[in-house]
């Protein structure tokens, strides 16, 4: 009877172990499966940060080709505002020789 009591006992500790280890794997599989399905979650949101990434390097891409455009544009506005001076500053010298002459356009010439 002895010998049956412990083999008894035996049986519900390795009972309760495997138990115990039954109940271990499930919560580490509900662990894994939750650690699956965010990294679903952040694999997709990954995919739109690089859509998004793309999207504005793209449209930097594009204001710097403005800026530069804009640059080149004020260069040629420069120049030609010099130009523009440089006429004024002829007409101006014109109009101050009509002052020292006699008025009439064939005395300027």
């Amino acid at each position: 009877m002895k010998k049956f009591q412990a083999v008894v006992r035996e049986f519900t500790k390795f009972s309760v172990q495997m138990a115990n280890r039954s109940y271990l794997k499930s919560q580490k599989l509900k662990v894994t499966e939750a650690d699956r399905r965010k990294i679903a979650l952040l694999e997709a949101e990954n995919a739109t940060l690089k859509k998004d990434k793309a999207a504005l390097e793209q449209r930097v891409r594009m204001l710097k080709e403005m800026i530069q455009e804009n640059r080149d544009g004020a260069e040629e506005n420069q120049k030609e505002l010099q130009e523009l001076r440089v006429a004024a500053q002829t007409v101006v010298e014109s109009v101050g020789s009509i002052g020292e002459s006699d008025g009439s356009l064939a005395g300027q010439f």
